[in-house]
């Protein structure tokens, strides 16, 4: 599970997302549907002589914000959690895509 503090209100709270199709300790009580996330981003260019590259790094950044939107809209479809949680990265050298995706799911803390 991640951990991240969201400041907007009507967001999941990242550490309710999960790859597996069950929370341990919380009863499934509602199965809202599939929420996205998608963030597209470019890359700087270093140039190398004449040729372009573009710089390593900032995939991580590009999908940790791709899990935030699909928190943002999870939390606008009044989800508690995500669970089915997916992901992918997409692109070229330069222009990159994340996509997160999940089941927005509203769900209750079951009794020990």
């Amino acid at each position: 599970m991640l951990s991240l503090n969201l400041s907007d209100e009507s967001s999941v709270r990242l550490s309710m997302m999960t790859c597996a199709n069950s929370l341990p300790g919380y009863e499934i009580t509602a199965v809202l549907g599939v929420a996205e996330g998608i963030i597209e981003k470019s890359f700087p260019i270093l140039e190398i002589g004449n040729v372009g590259l573009a710089r390593g790094g900032g995939l991580q950044e590009l999908l940790e914000d791709a899990k935030s939107a699909l928190a943002r809209v999870a939390g606008e479809m009044g989800a508690d959690a995500i669970i089915g949680l997916r992901y992918q990265i997409m692109g070229r050298q330069v222009e990159k895509s994340a996509l997160a995706y999940g089941t927005a799911v509203k769900c209750k803390k079951t009794e020990m």
